[in-house]
């Protein structure tokens, strides 16, 4: 399931991957992003993804034409998918993006 996370900051675009993203599930997320668009110039993403289904999310947002408006963003991944997200980082050019071990999900939210 992919759910939108409630986080302390509105700047702040939270979301959890259990699965695979729906159609449903990116009309959700573009929502949320429209709405915050309406009182920020900029946003930042966080990602928790225990399927790493990070790829279709961004490739989603790049096709959207959404990803001129983030300016940073964390991935939360299992290490083992680490070298994977590396080469999706290619797709978030001009965006500050570093990856995360769940044991680092502090960190990734600063």
């Amino acid at each position: 399931m992919i759910k939108l996370l409630e986080l302390s900051h509105d700047q702040l675009l939270g979301i959890r991957v259990d699965r695979k993203a729906t159609e449903e599930d990116m009309k959700a997320i573009v929502a949320i992003v429209e709405e915050k668009l309406e009182h920020h110039e900029k946003l930042k993403f966080y990602i928790k993804d225990k399927v790493f289904d990070n790829h279709s999310l961004v490739q989603f947002f790049k096709e959207a034409d959404y990803m001129s408006n983030f300016e940073k963003g964390a991935i939360v991944i299992n290490r083992f998918w680490l070298e994977q997200v590396t080469q999706i980082n290619g797709y978030l050019a001009g965006i500050e993006v570093r990856n995360f071990e769940f044991s680092e999900k502090k960190e990734a939210l600063r």
